[in-house]
């Protein structure tokens, strides 16, 4: 993910494992940014992520839904 941008900052890389895991998690829970945003290719690997994040959680519930059922 070198094509990160956040406001508060001037640099555009992902330097900090944590920070990335941040934008990992907020990518794949489809929660939205709020202080960084991708840019360049990182749109098409932040879209693949978010939509594997909703396909999985949307498994997740049918999953629980489905043993909480029997």
């Amino acid at each position: 993910m070198n094509e990160l941008y956040e406001l508060n900052f001037s640099y555009t890389t992902c330097k900090d494992f944590g920070y990335c895991l941040y934008y990992s998690i907020v990518t794949f829970t489809t929660l939205g940014y709020g202080d960084i945003h991708p840019l360049g290719y990182s749109h098409i690997i932040a879209s693949v992520e978010a939509l594997t994040g909703a396909f999985f959680i949307a498994l997740f519930v049918v999953v629980f839904a489905r043993k909480m059922m029997r």
